[in-house]
């Protein structure tokens, strides 16, 4: 069933993007056992999804280098708002999901916590309305209305976006200008190369960064039915990042940070231990986890690290 809707998913990226993107993400696939190969295709995907995107929003990108130039002097903060989304609201979330929410409540010290649902979208924010419609007929899911929900708040409200499978482990403060993302190391083979996350991602209100978003995402979804890749937000971030000076610098300007990210997922199902969950929140306090998985809490009859943050959160 997963390799029929692959040759879906790669039929559509033919049909509505062209021939070399086709290629390029079968190429991708077919070596993805050789780290060589699937590097190198991986990059020329990136280049080429960046190409088709700029070349057809181009218009996007001049019209706000005109707004935002590098002379932009005002450094409003961040509002003290945190954004969660469950669709479905706290009664259906999975448990994993249920203990980051407490974990984001917990630490929030003194942020408005807000849950967006289904049934209270609309008491902040209004879907633009071939939006609406997409994700009625689900052109759109939920996963991806999420990209432009997220969009559309901060840049109306301002806040911090937290995906609702990021655990915290320490106070919450956002005491920065502008914008404040998970920014590691330099590397991986996502678009971002670590320099944001779009699962953690915090802005002023009016914020250039999510005007862009806000308004590129309309414009996406005007012009196409179908995902040119699952992480579209990352190639939007990046076509700002590469074209508009100001948001270049606002990303730049963010230091390393929560390096230990992704330390906690990798190690949800095995063994509990106190001294890697002690490194690993010393220096981090968001931390990613992911809730698609069986839910099995215990290895050999052992504690891991899965149940130990069920217990505590």
């Amino acid at each position: 069933m997963r390799i029929i809707k692959k040759i879906i998913i790669l039929f559509k990226v033919l049909f509505n993007f062209g021939i070399k993107l086709f290629f390029l993400n079968i190429f991708k696939f077919l070596f993805k056992n050789n780290k060589y190969l699937f590097n190198y295709f991986n990059n020329k995907k990136h280049n080429q999804i960046l190409y088709i995107l700029q070349r057809k929003y181009n218009y996007l990108i001049i019209k706000y280098n005109k707004l935002f130039n590098d002379s932009y002097q005002d450094k409003p903060l961040i509002s003290d708002i945190i954004w969660i989304c469950w669709w479905d609201g706290i009664e259906n979330m999975p448990p994993i999901v249920k203990a980051c929410y407490n974990s984001v409540n917990k630490y929030s010290q003194g942020f408005k916590v807000n849950l967006i649902t289904k049934n209270n979208l609309s008491d902040y924010i209004t879907l633009p309305e071939h939006i609406d419609k997409k994700v009625k007929n689900k052109n759109i899911s939920i996963t991806h209305l999420s990209d432009i929900i997220r969009a559309l708040l901060i840049k109306k409200y301002g806040g911090l976006w937290l995906d609702a499978t990021v655990l915290v482990t320490d106070n919450i403060n956002m005491d920065y200008p502008y914008l404040f993302t998970i920014r590691r190391e330099y590397g991986g083979d996502n678009v971002s190369k670590r320099r944001w996350a779009g699962n953690c991602i915090a802005g002023s209100v009016n914020n250039p960064l999510f005007e862009f978003l806000s308004e590129f995402f309309s414009e996406y979804w005007k012009n196409n039915n179908f995902l040119i890749d699952y992480f579209l937000i990352d190639y939007a971030i990046m076509l700002a990042f590469n074209n508009i000076p100001l948001i270049n610098k606002m990303i730049n300007d963010i230091g390393n940070n929560n390096i230990e990210y992704l330390t906690f997922n990798e190690n949800l199902h095995k063994e509990f231990s106190m001294d890697l969950y002690r490194k690993t929140i010393c220096n981090t306090k968001f931390h990613k986890l992911y809730w698609r998985f069986k839910n099995n809490k215990f290895s050999d009859n052992k504690l891991t690290l899965y149940n130990y943050i069920l217990q505590h959160f």
